[in-house]
């Protein structure tokens, strides 16, 4: 199974019948008021709020390019398959999805590497795109090589993508012998890991110096990262600042999903 150092807050707040009790969401935290306000005269003011945060979630999912049929395919799959399926809000969804993929068309990236694979769905998205060639996927869990090869085998994608299964930091120096460089890295893995992945990327060159796209996800962590209310939150904005203070790049934080963080190489680093 993902092996995370702490647990996400989407997957700690979850009652018996699967409903979401997160309360460090906006949506979430709405209800939550909505259930304990006591004063008529705010009803309506907490419900035009829920109907703006949930209202915008949906026209922005519904405003996405549909999901590919292998795209859809292992989104299924992960609800449907009981070893995986307690695990399936580690899923990129389907606006996250639809960013990464424009991401990459933008970026023209060929060669794609992934730290953090799950069930394959951002692999999958990535490798559909119109100039990928090589798209690299590291993972800790043999089960998830074995969940992945199962699904993408015989499709378009199957001979793009290679797994290496191990800790990240020795598959990244693996990669480093093998002279690899990539035009697009994914991180999305221990978020306590971000910062040692990030930092021999960039001292090792990892990442194409001039055009090299880096893209971080889960860097709001449920809300925590910016007060670091939580272990992920702290390990997540001590990564953030470490960026903001590295001359060698540009980035910025897109907060979509659960926050994507995009750092770019600077064109005259």
């Amino acid at each position: 199974m993902p092996q995370q150092t702490y647990p996400n807050f989407r997957s700690m707040n979850k009652s018996g019948n699967g409903t979401e009790k997160n309360i460090t969401g906006l949506p979430a935290l709405l209800r939550n008021i909505e259930e304990l306000n006591r004063d008529p005269a705010l009803d309506d003011m907490i419900k035009r709020c829920r109907q703006i945060v949930e209202g915008e979630e949906k026209y922005v999912e519904e405003s996405c390019t549909p999901l590919t049929p292998l795209q859809a395919h292992i989104v299924r799959e992960t609800h449907e398959d009981s070893s995986v399926s307690q695990y399936s809000y580690m899923l990129s969804g389907e606006v996250g999805g639809c960013f990464l993929k424009n991401i990459a068309e933008i970026a023209r990236a060929k060669r794609i590497l992934e730290i953090g694979m799950f069930t394959g769905f951002s692999a999958v998205t990535f490798s559909e795109t119109s100039n990928c060639e090589e798209m690299v996927c590291l993972d800790i869990d043999p089960d998830m090589e074995k969940f992945v090869r199962s699904r993408i085998q015989g499709t378009s994608v199957d001979s793009k993508i290679r797994i290496i299964v191990g800790a990240a930091q020795e598959s990244l120096v693996k990669l480093k012998d093998e002279g690899k460089k990539f035009d697009l890295v994914y991180i999305d893995a221990n978020k306590n890991g971000y910062l040692d992945y990030y930092k021999y990327i960039m001292d090792n060159g990892l990442l194409e110096r001039t055009t090299g796209v880096i893209l971080c996800d889960n860097i709001l962590w449920s809300n925590t990262t910016m007060d670091q209310s939580t272990p992920g939150g702290k390990d997540l904005h001590e990564f953030v600042q470490f960026v903001l203070q590295d001359g060698r790049v540009e980035q910025m934080i897109i907060p979509i999903s659960d926050g994507i963080f995009m750092i770019k190489s600077k064109v005259n680093n």
